[in-house]
């Protein structure tokens, strides 16, 4: 397994905080009670089997997963099958998240630890999972497991997802300068009401890159991918299962693992989303001229990514065309004296 160098992370994930919480059930019941038709006693079932370790019961969880049981409350079921064989570090193959599909998005985190124990196995989930625009930690786990994998299908992911608006402004010779800046998202997080003590108690898995722990947060953690960034897990009890609205994935991150899938660099290019530049007017043409010159500064280091990776082979040239930057063109006339006009200078060829 090519996370071999981090298992020794799995050893870190200690019983649950919650397991105190029990139904007094024998070990045989529990399995018992993993096959009924019932989703509450599933998940008050599964809830068991994580908290003892019971290494026996994962024929009997992954069989939860391949025929869940019909009925109103099953993701509940899906929730703690899928806690419980985290726990117990057992491993997915792909019948058994054909009936997950649907509840992607609920169980993101927890697929995505799970995933990442076989990452090659499930590359394909993986990409369905970057499709659904993941955001936060999401993003950046499906995004490092793809990258470590050398997926082709993270580039033409990611790269269709990049544009640049080139803000040209033009003045009097005594003018102004020019600066660049890149945009940025916000965030928020929100709580679920209290659930019910007829439930197992909820919990929930955060993602974190590492090297953003502090000394406070001290509750056990594993890794799941390495490179370019150590992210690592951590399971949380809750007085409420979380459901997280994190921030989008900014350009410059986009680009952070394109660089990184090509093997350049971690400094190496930068593509900022909006691109600022100023010119002083001595005529039309030379204005034109001017653009033309600052289209071919912000595309170039777009297209030495794009050929770099489709020399790796990591790009298809079939779909070249998909791939290139959209890049928008406007033009400010900041001058005093407007009686030459400059729409000639955002004429075709200029627009992209």
């Amino acid at each position: 397994m090519w996370l071999s160098s981090l298992a020794s992370g799995l050893l870190l994930l200690a019983a649950p905080l919650d397991a105190r919480i029990t139904r007094g059930w024998s070990d045989q019941e529990v399995e018992n009670r993993l096959r009924s038709t019932d989703a509450l006693d599933i998940a008050w079932a599964a809830h068991e089997a994580g908290g003892r370790r019971l290494k026996q019961a994962v024929p009997a969880l992954l069989d939860v997963l391949e025929s869940p049981p019909e009925d109103s409350r099953r993701i509940l079921a899906f929730e703690h099958t899928l806690d419980a064989l985290i726990q117990l570090e057992a491993e997915l193959r792909a019948p058994h998240v054909v009936h997950l599909q649907p509840e992607n998005r609920v169980l993101r985190h927890e697929l995505i630890i799970l995933y990442a124990r076989t990452p090659l196995r499930f590359e394909s989930s993986l990409t369905a999972l970057l499709d659904q625009d993941p955001e936060g930690m999401a993003f950046h786990a499906v995004a490092s497991l793809l990258s470590k994998l050398r997926s082709r299908e993270l580039a033409h992911r990611l790269l269709p997802r990049l544009s640049v608006e080139l803000e040209v402004t033009v003045h009097d010779p005594w003018g102004r300068s020019g600066s660049f800046g890149v945009g940025c998202g916000g965030f928020g997080i929100s709580g679920g009401a209290r659930r019910s003590s007829a439930y197992p108690p909820p919990f929930d898995y955060e993602l974190d890159f590492l090297d953003e722990l502090g000394p406070e947060d001290t509750e056990p953690r594993f890794a799941l991918v390495s490179e370019p960034r150590v992210i690592v897990a951590r399971r949380l009890e809750r007085t409420a299962k979380r459901y997280h609205t994190e921030p989008a994935p900014r350009q410059a991150q986009l680009v952070q693992y394109l660089v990184h899938l090509a093997g350049l660099p971690a400094d190496s290019m930068k593509i900022p989303e909006t691109q600022s530049e100023t010119v002083e007017f001595e005529s039309v043409a030379q204005v034109r001229e001017f653009v033309e010159a600052a289209k071919a500064r912000v595309l170039a280091p777009h297209e030495r990514l794009r050929e770099s990776l489709a020399t790796q082979g990591l790009l298809d040239r079939t779909r070249w065309k998909e791939t290139a930057l959209p890049l928008t063109v406007v033009v400010e006339d900041d001058r005093s004296d407007k009686s030459i006009a400059l729409d000639a200078v955002l004429s075709s060829p200029l627009e992209r």
